[in-house]
């Protein structure tokens, strides 16, 4: 074998690379074996690998020749390079089964609704409709016009999501089937019509979903086999009477089939049903006009012999309802799909729930579209339905109604449509202000049965533009006295223009609701005596109103708790004002904010109560001045802030760690106007407590709640500083020798070695020292006194301590003097006496007494004294 240099690094690289090459292909055999179903991926991929596979057979020979000695440099060169390609391709060939595998559903779940994103237990596919009832035509000779077989059924398009896993996975509509419990799937009876990303893009036909969700709409073939389809949607049982009913619906699920159908399937939970006669039958019409029931609107039916029209004409119609009589068993409007029938076979009576004459016409502007609509339920049984005019109540100078009525050419009308809503127009330029028009709404279920025999009437009036008032946006700011009644404030007012309208007769306003309150807040119109109190949903007169008068509007709560309005959220009300005919002349949209408060305006600390550093030194009152009586102190609140706008009370300072509970430490709180008390132990001249005062609003917010959940005072902070609780005897209260006090002599603080000392005055007679000694107080005046008479006796000689002189030199206590308390007068007397001891120059020395205070704080006096020699 050669060894040379060159040689062992070209093995020891080939060497690396056939053990990254192994740990490759245990991958590659890996991934083929978890991906024997996917059929057509391996079969791309199968000579490569298998090219590999030969590759790496013929690297171990060539190694095993290696091993023996028998390879040039130049072959094993060549090794290195066939290596490098055998990784190279296998690498290529495993991404492109990693991309065939981001492409493959492994999960498919249902929520079965396109219009909403929540998973629902079970959902029927409406796809077919009850039977036709009879032939004919609904709406013949109008467009859109439909058409009937008796005894056939319509089918239809429904549609359901499905979520997939990976969101990055490919689907098309060959890949969906519907499948029950047993794996028979509905391919002979069902259609998948589309498959397509769950959103509001235009995509292609096969694509990527971004978030995994997909759209699937199916539908019955067309000459779909109807036993099948009764057999496919549920099991079957004879009743009593030897009648079938449904004893259970068939679940489906949905399978995804594997690209090209390669035989791997993921199926979603079972949540479809068939329906077996959907689309149901309604025997009375109902509908809106825009927002408005049509049972609030306007016709010319008060009954038999009384209906009449706007102009006091007499109307003959009568409006008709399907005979829901028995007859023989039977009601006789079933089928109710039959033509109107009179004589004895009748089959239709004047509709008494119909009376809606003395109702307000539903007032239109030329020009601005209005629509006929169902709501959900009446849509979902409704095949279609068109609008047309009241031509058979146009009662008024005949024919002049009915031919002005034509001659507005109301767009929209005549015109048959599957939708469950029809917009109609009356053009601008027809002249129509100041009529009423009358129309009539007709509608046909899905088995072809008329819903009313005779349609359903509505009226119009069509009225002039109305006044669209500018929008007036108020805010209030709950009172910083929380005492007040909610419904004693009021937002700041807010200026407006207004017009003067003619022909105003009723009001209404209306706000939104807060749980079962539907009048929230009222506004106040300044400048004439009119506010929304008295009104509500219902009209209310106000002929008498002069709205150009109106200078400013401000709004007024109307619920007596703050916590019910929502914390900054803007409260909409709206004040309509209609003419006689119903016609809207004015609106104006207010709306009301609670907005929650700021700190009252006015607050501060009284002016130098803090010092430079921005602490607050309180000195406290004590409870007894006495020395050692103390047990607290006090400070009245009032001598420390100004309270500005806001109520005292209301105000809440908070000492940090001031007070006790339970042993520990924790904040001492008081009112603003209240007084402040102060355990004597937290009174030590040094301690900073943070300090916080904040304004109490009261239960005003609809957030600020307790850890229980209840609504909890609102707070809002207004100053924070650190405050040391002080006694008069701090660092701001100096003593000092006053050589005035009791006509001292200048020398008496010079005591003569050896020789008993008492001060003198200069008569001669002696006094105590401490007359001598002056406390000063740079705090207040008011407390500078002499130590033989401090202020309310809040000062005493320590008990067990006793005066002493101490030498500065040395600091020897009593070197040469000892202090003398007991008797009335304090004095020094000399602690020896020796002819053979006279000090040879004077020594410096300290008068140091021990004092208490009121608190039973220590107060250390030292003054300068001087021993001198004989």
């Amino acid at each position: 074998v050669k060894t040379d240099e060159t040689l062992t690094g070209s093995i020891k690289k080939l060497d690396a690379k056939l053990a990254e090459l192994g740990q490759r292909m245990t991958a590659v055999e890996a991934q083929i074996a978890a991906l024997q179903s996917y059929k057509a991926d391996i079969d791309a991929n199968k000579e490569g690998v298998a090219a590999n596979k030969e590759a790496i057979d013929k690297l171990v020979t060539d190694l095993v020749a290696l091993e023996a000695g028998e390879l040039t440099d130049e072959m094993i060169q060549a090794i290195a390079i066939r290596v490098e390609d055998i990784v190279g391709g296998v690498r290529s060939q495993l991404e492109v089964i990693t991309v065939a595998l981001k492409k493959q559903v492994t999960h498919v779940s249902l929520y079965k609704r396109a219009n909403a994103m929540v998973e629902e237990k079970e959902l029927t596919l409406d796809l077919v409709s009850a039977e036709a009832v009879r032939t004919w035509t609904f709406g013949e000779g109008l467009e859109g016009a439909i058409s009937f077989t008796k005894g056939n059924k319509e089918t239809f398009e429904d549609s359901f999501v499905i979520r997939v896993s990976p969101t990055t996975a490919t689907l098309d509509k060959y890949m969906i089937r519907l499948v029950n419990s047993q794996m028979e799937d509905l391919s002979n009876l069902l259609e998948i019509k589309s498959i397509e990303p769950y959103t509001d893009l235009l995509v292609a036909t096969r694509t990527i979903s971004q978030n995994g969700l997909w759209k699937v709409t199916v539908k019955l073939k067309d000459n779909y086999d109807t036993d099948a389809y009764h057999d496919a949607a549920a099991i079957y049982e004879e009743d009593e009477n030897g009648d079938e009913k449904v004893k259970a619906d068939i679940l489906y699920a949905v399978m995804v089939s594997g690209e090209e159908h390669d035989g791997r399937e993921v199926v979603s939970e079972y949540g479809l049903t068939l329906a077996q006669l959907n689309k149901g039958t309604k025997h009375e019409l109902f509908f809106n006009v825009d927002k408005t029931p049509v049972e609030e609107i306007h016709n010319r039916w008060l009954g038999t012999g009384s209906s009449k029209s706007e102009d006091e004409t007499s109307v003959s119609y009568e409006e008709l309802a399907w005979d829901m009589t028995l007859d023989g068993g039977n009601y006789k409007y079933a089928p109710w799909a039959e033509p109107i029938t009179t004589g004895n076979g009748k089959n239709v009576v004047p509709d008494g729930n119909d009376m809606r004459q003395e109702l307000p016409a539903y007032s239109v502007i030329a020009g601005k579209p209005f629509t006929v609509n169902f709501d959900e339920a009446m849509a979902d049984t409704i095949r279609g339905f068109y609008v047309t005019l009241d031509e058979a109540c146009a009662v008024e100078s005949q024919p002049s109604e009915i031919n002005a009525w034509r001659s507005y050419h109301v767009k929209g009308l005549n015109t048959v449509t599957s939708d469950s809503s029809l917009e109609l127009t009356i053009p601008e330029d027809v002249n129509a202000d100041g009529d009423y028009i009358g129309f009539r709404v007709y509608a046909v279920n899905y088995d072809g049965s008329l819903v009313d025999p005779d349609g359903k009437a509505f009226y119009v009036y069509v009225g002039v533009p109305a006044e669209n008032w500018n929008a007036v946006n108020t805010v209030i700011i709950p009172d910083a006295n929380s005492s007040n009644n909610v419904t004693d404030e009021k937002s700041a007012s807010q200026a407006v223009t207004l017009t003067k309208l003619t022909g105003a007769v009723k009001a209404t306003w209306v706000t939104d609701k807060i749980g079962t309150n539907e009048h929230v807040f009222d506004a106040v119109f300044e400048g004439i005596s009119f506010t929304t109190t008295s009104l509500s949903t219902t009209a209310s007169s106000i002929s008498s109103v002069d709205f150009s008068k109106v200078v400013k509007i401000h709004t007024v709560p109307t619920i007596n708790d703050w916590t019910k309005y929502v914390d900054n959220k803007a409260y909409n009300g709206t004040l309509t004002i209609y003419d006689v005919h119903g016609s809207v002349l004015a609106t104006i949209n207010i709306t009301m904010t609670k907005q929650l408060p700021t700190a009252p305006e006015g607050f501060s600390v009284k002016t130098n109560q803090l010092d430079a550093s921005g602490i607050y030194n309180c000195y406290l009152i004590p409870d007894n001045w006495a020395a050692q009586q103390a047990t607290n102190g006090t400070m009245d609140m009032d001598y420390v802030f100004n309270w500005g706008a806001g109520v005292p009370a209301q105000y809440v300072i908070s000492f940090a760690k001031a007070e006790k509970d339970g042993g520990k430490d924790v904040a001492n709180d008081v009112n603003g106007g209240d007084i402040l008390t102060v355990a004597k132990d937290y009174i030590d001249n040094k301690t900073q407590h943070a300090t916080v005062v904040s304004y109490n609003f009261g239960k005003i917010s609809s957030e600020t709640k307790d850890e229980d959940g209840n609504f909890a005072d609102y707070k809002v902070e207004v100053k924070t500083f650190p405050t040391v609780f002080n006694c008069i005897y701090n660092d701001t209260y100096t003593w000092s020798w006053d050589n005035k006090a009791a006509n001292a002599i200048a020398t008496n603080t010079k005591l003569v070695y050896g020789t008993n000392y008492t001060f003198k005055n200069n008569s001669g007679s002696e006094y105590s020292f401490i007359q001598a000694i002056k406390g000063t107080s740079s705090k207040d005046g008011k407390y500078s006194r002499l130590l033989s008479d401090p202020y309310e006796e809040s000062l005493t000689l320590k008990p067990g301590e006793e005066a002493h002189l101490i030498s500065k030199a040395n600091g020897a206590v009593d070197e040469y003097f000892k202090v003398d308390t007991s008797g009335d007068t304090f004095k020094f007397i000399a602690s020896t006496v020796s002819d053979d001891t006279n000090p040879t120059a004077a020594v410096p020395s300290t008068l140091k007494l021990v004092y208490v205070d009121m608190y039973g704080h220590d107060v250390v006096i030292e003054l300068d004294m001087t021993v001198v020699p004989r």
